[in-house]
């Protein structure tokens, strides 16, 4: 299916509620302008500008929205335009890297295709310099990709949904800073109407509006347990810098995946369950002592428009805490096996969302870019530390909170 094509406004009930139908048809206005302080400001103004009715600029749009905007044109010049379109579209700007940055690439996509009627249009096709063109259009946001744009061979089906607004706008200079931008910036999401004037096939005018989008789906969309719980285990030594010997294993586990939703307000932390057992190479070879943990909450980038994808790791934030009061209990029937006794312990630590910085945006993945992450616990004892990643999914969804 390609992209969704509208040539009228979407269908409505009597019921408006609280948004009302878009102004369409009769509301296309031509004006003149007769002072010189109009004159005086349509030379200084853009040819093409696109107005956003009724919208909040901080509140951002999301899945099911309607778009509503007035198109207004503006020639410093006549100018002979047989067609205009203004698309819902998206940018999807990366910096790839194979041991070298590469230039930044622009994956461009229009999502949902808005033409303006040619009844609407002046009859013989010329817009008139001393004229200021007006024409009121909307666009309903769709809750997924067109299916043109989503599948490749190997694409799963979470591809298709929309991913949200990251960084800067595509075509601010990356190397200038940017609140909005992660580190180097080698990642952006944009979102926009695009209004594009042909005469013929040949571009002749065009104009980008940057829209805020951040999609609000279902957790069940984007939420699968892990194939197999989480596992970390190291082997334990001890002794001279060449005469070390092994006093055990220490493995750590964790079963599923957490969950943050930035949709809720609420500062009770989310507790993060580990199981740890030791497996002692003698008896005479205590379990070691759990001193604290440290939790670095870290949002994974992977950039992919090549197939082989390179990850960018950044840590949001970071948590320590004491765990000196824990103790090993033997495990029943141990040893299992001659000379190996076992023991097993467990804590739950608790984890703060960390939902409030500007670039956690919920996890999303796509043909050429996935964001994605992970918390990584590391267990510190008396004798050595042992490293585990548990994966992180952060969603918005209201009716979840």
């Amino acid at each position: 299916m390609s992209a969704m094509v509208s040539s009228l406004p979407p269908p409505y009930q009597e019921d408006f509620g609280e948004t009302p139908p878009p102004r369409y048809g009769d509301a296309n206005s031509i004006i003149t302008s007769k002072s010189e302080e109009e004159q005086c400001n349509m030379e200084t103004s853009e040819e093409i500008q696109v107005n956003l009715i009724d919208n909040n600029s901080s509140a951002p749009y999301t899945v099911g929205d309607l778009i509503l905007a007035d198109l207004i044109v503006l020639p410093k010049e006549d100018l002979h335009v047989d067609e205009i379109v203004v698309a819902f579209s998206l940018v999807i700007s990366c910096v790839c890297h194979r041991g070298t940055v590469i230039s930044r690439r622009h994956n461009k996509r229009a999502i949902v295709i808005h033409r303006i009627r040619e009844e609407d249009l002046p009859e013989d096709r010329i817009f008139r310099s001393e004229f200021k063109y007006t024409f009121p259009l909307s666009i309903s946001v769709p809750e997924r990709l067109p299916n043109k744009d989503a599948h490749c061979m190997h694409c799963s089906q979470s591809h298709s949904l929309l991913p949200p607004s990251l960084g800067a706008r595509y075509d601010y200079p990356p190397h200038l800073y940017h609140p909005a931008d992660m580190p180097g910036a080698i990642a952006r999401v944009t979102y926009g109407l695009r209004a594009a004037l042909f005469k013929g096939n040949q571009k002749v005018r065009d104009h980008f509006q940057q829209l805020n989008f951040q999609p609000r789906y279902p957790s069940t969309d984007l939420v699968s347990p892990p194939p197999v719980p989480n596992m970390a285990s190291k082997t334990f030594k001890k002794g001279l810098l060449f005469k070390k010997s092994s006093t055990g294993e220490l493995t750590v586990t964790n079963v599923g995946r957490l969950l943050f939703n930035r949709a809720e307000r609420t500062n009770n932390p989310t507790l993060l369950a580990l199981s740890m057992g030791f497996t002692s190479t003698t008896n005479v070879s205590p379990p070691p002592a759990v001193q604290r943990v440290t939790c670095l909450f870290q949002a994974v980038t992977r950039v992919h428009p090549y197939g082989a994808a390179w990850a960018n790791v950044d840590v949001v934030s970071k948590q320590a805490f004491e765990l000196k009061d824990t103790k090993w209990r033997p495990t029943p029937n141990s040893p299992t096996i001659k000379n190996q006794f076992e023991y097993q312990t467990g804590v739950h630590v608790p984890i703060f969302s960390p939902c409030d910085e500007k670039t956690v945006v919920p996890s999303f993945s796509t043909c050429s870019l996935t964001r994605e992450y992970r918390i990584e616990v590391k267990v510190h004892t008396d004798q050595d530390s042992i490293t585990l990643h548990v994966p992180v999914t952060v969603i918005d969804d209201p009716y979840n909170s």
